[in-house]
């Protein structure tokens, strides 16, 4: 069982809705096994029955990639995979873990193992020591095992099992607020990375800290011996995504909502035996703001880039509704760099590149209800002149957009993006659909 220590409960919020940004949910192996046909996982299943020798309910993971009951990988580094398949018995609560092997086609079970709470919040596979053999890294959500929350409880454990000349055991367990699989020094061994933060009472004094730490195999052993203090003020935190930055070294991301309402960002790498982090000090944060824009590939070039926002001309930040200008910035060889400037929009799936000679003349005048993007010039009050628009239909409103002028720009999750000319020329020059083209984009987040 995992040992109970003192930690807070950190929300986790999907931002595709609420900000706008998806919670990267990690780096999806491309070792692990195919898909599996449905008859295969109807035989382990089979298996699961007479082993269970009554009746039992099976139990999904609440999220992560790996979502189904029965999961397979190679644990035992033989080259063919095994299950494992996680359920509840009759009349009991607590979550077990039986993994089983195929002979000659035929799933046997091998070893059971008692789950630590009564739900299986997430499940990844990682080879911890690059041996070819892949670990089983378990989220348990303990918290619902408390019936209220107090300075003993743990909202969630995090198991490793592994596979040894005796079955499978478990390996290590902590609690944790929010994992994810890893490559931090772009070896051929996988890392768990986690978020957890720990509750101290002393008196009537109450101290909390967050901390950033690195699961990983060391000399046969799994340790947890790199950590680095987090940010304190974080309400939650929205993203967590791993990639390389502008230097083309790995790194993970978080963006973090804070308790006075704004989001930032902390980027964390190796460092010798211990963990590097970028602005470690809050106050001096550059990508400070109240905007919620996320870490992401905004360009699609395999490097992250991370979001520094300031209001669009014509906008403060005591406007009653905000739109931003987003630089996207790296890292070139420790240079603190931007990429590209750009106007987003989340909700609708597309980003427009401002150029740098214009970052100060045009803005943006949203409509909601209409799903309708107007790029105006700036002249302090939302007035200036329409250049051009672009609106968001259904893709099957393709008569609709030609009818009201609009020209498709691409289509995306059901959806076009649809861009319109208004006016014929920006500064001095005559304004084409071609150069729209060339600057308004698809967002991919995910």
């Amino acid at each position: 069982m995992i040992k109970k220590t003192v930690i807070l409960i950190l929300t986790l919020a999907l931002l595709l809705s609420a900000a706008g940004c998806s919670l990267y949910e990690g780096e999806i192996s491309d070792l692990f096994q195919p898909p599996r046909l449905g008859e295969e996982q109807q035989a382990v299943l089979d298996a699961l029955k007479t082993a269970a020798g009554g009746e039992y309910t099976l139990k999904h993971p609440l999220t992560g990639s790996n979502r189904s009951s029965v999961v397979f990988a190679d644990m035992d580094g033989d080259g063919e995979a095994e299950a494992a398949a996680f359920f509840v018995l009759g009349g009991m609560a607590t979550v077990q873990l039986q993994f089983f092997d195929s002979v000659d086609g035929v799933w046997n079970p091998i070893t059971l193992i008692n789950g630590d709470c009564s739900e299986v919040y997430r499940c990844e596979f990682a080879d911890l020591d690059g041996d070819g053999a892949y670990e089983l890294a378990v989220g348990w959500d303990i918290s619902l095992n408390e019936p209220t929350h107090n300075s003993e409880s743990s909202s969630k454990g995090l198991s490793i099992y592994g596979f040894s000349e005796d079955g499978y055991k478990q390996l290590f367990s902590t609690p944790y607020s929010y994992m994810l699989k890893v490559n931090l020094n772009s070896d051929a061994s996988d890392e768990i990375a986690i978020i957890a933060t720990t509750t101290t009472e002393e008196a009537e004094t109450v101290t909390q800290e967050t901390n950033f730490s690195v699961i990983e195999s060391v000399n046969g052993a799994i340790t947890a011996e790199r950590t680095a203090q987090l940010y304190n003020g974080v309400m939650s935190y929205v993203s967590l995504i791993s990639g390389k930055i502008g230097d083309g070294q790995p790194a993970v991301l978080l963006d973090a909502r804070l308790n006075t309402g704004e989001y930032v960002t902390q980027i964390i790498q190796y460092s010798g035996d211990g963990l590097a982090l970028y602005f470690s000090d809050i106050a001096n944060n550059p990508t400070r703001r109240t905007s919620s824009i996320c870490c992401m590939d905004i360009d699609q070039d395999t490097t992250i880039e991370f979001p520094v926002c300031s209001p669009l001309p014509d906008y403060d930040e005591n406007s009653p509704t905000v739109r931003y200008l987003t630089d996207w910035c790296t890292f070139e060889n420790g240079v603190f760099a931007t990429d590209q400037s750009t106007i987003v929009s989340t909700s609708y799936g597309f980003y427009i590149t401002v150029y740098e000679e214009n970052r100060n003349i045009i803005t943006a005048e949203v409509d909601p209800e209409q799903a309708l993007f107007t790029i105006r010039t700036a002249n302090g009050k939302l007035t200036g002149e329409p250049l051009f628009c672009i609106k968001r239909f259904s893709e099957d409103s393709g008569a609709e957009a030609a009818a009201e002028g609009y020209t498709i720009l691409f289509k995306s999750g059901g959806y076009m993006i649809t861009a319109k000319l208004i006016a014929e020329t920006f500064k001095g020059r005559t304004l084409t659909m071609d150069e729209i083209k060339e600057i308004v984009h698809p967002l991919s987040i995910s």
